[in-house]
């Protein structure tokens, strides 16, 4: 067979003469794989090609918690689950607030990834955010709008009988207060006769309200603030009563 020789008398090298380079193998044989397949995935949504072989699902998060949202919506996030998966995540749709009216679907996560298995891996760590998200909602304290209004009225004289002025026959007063706002409302401090531990309070005495909105807390605070004010011209005209009969 006839050698082909080059000007420096060195045998030409043929194309099929060149000897395969070996390829790196990594140690971990299936992130690797899963870095490639992810590789490939990637490359197909860059060039706005659908790869027909890829299996996707949708996530919905918008009504995870802030903290949540923003974990699934990050870009490390994305890279962590992929370079494990080869899963392809994206963000989708608007967030909405309660109540919120559009036509824009909602936010949402778009998962995309090689086989059913990867697809599957993906989606579990997806869900088990979500599902720690739900737990921590659940122990979390609700948010709650505080009022304390001072009754401003110690050494009130004992025969106008402060206390039942406020509360009302059976409680009435407060319970209408209780009833207009949605708030909790209840008298405590001394001579209110609120216990803590079996006893009162040594704080003076004050109409504590508790809503699980502001609008709540508001209105009942109004509402015990006009109370408060009838209370105490109805209070000076007894005094005043007093003062006229004992002279």
């Amino acid at each position: 067979r006839k050698m082909s020789y080059g000007d420096d008398g060195q045998k030409k090298k043929r194309k099929w003469d060149v000897p395969a380079v070996d390829q790196p193998v990594a140690a971990d044989g299936g992130t690797s794989a899963a870095a490639a397949a992810k590789k490939i995935n990637m490359m197909l949504h860059s060039q706005g090609i659908a790869n027909s072989n890829a299996f996707e699902e949708d996530v919905e998060i918008n009504n995870c918690r802030s903290e949540t949202r923003y974990y699934l919506c990050k870009g490390t996030t994305h890279d962590e689950i992929g370079e494990k998966t080869a899963a392809i995540i994206k963000v989708r749709g608007k967030f909405k607030a309660p109540g919120e009216v559009s036509t824009e679907r909602a936010l949402h996560l778009n998962v995309t990834a090689p086989s059913q298995k990867q697809l599957e891996d993906a989606l579990t760590w997806i869900y088990d955010a979500i599902k720690s998200d739900q737990t921590k909602a659940q122990t979390a304290q609700p948010i709650t709008f505080v009022h304390r209004i001072n009754i401003g009225m110690e050494g009130c004289d004992p025969h106008f009988n402060l206390l039942a002025k406020i509360l009302g026959p059976n409680n009435g007063f407060i319970d209408h207060i209780v009833s207009s706002s949605k708030a909790s409302v209840s008298l405590r401090g001394r001579g209110s006769g609120y216990l803590v531990d079996g006893r009162e309070s040594n704080e003076p005495m004050h109409l504590y309200i508790n809503g699980s909105t502001k609008v709540q807390a508001d209105t009942a605070k109004g509402l015990c603030e006009n109370l408060l004010s009838t209370i105490r011209t109805e209070y000076y005209n007894f005094k005043y009563i007093l003062f006229n009969i004992s002279t």
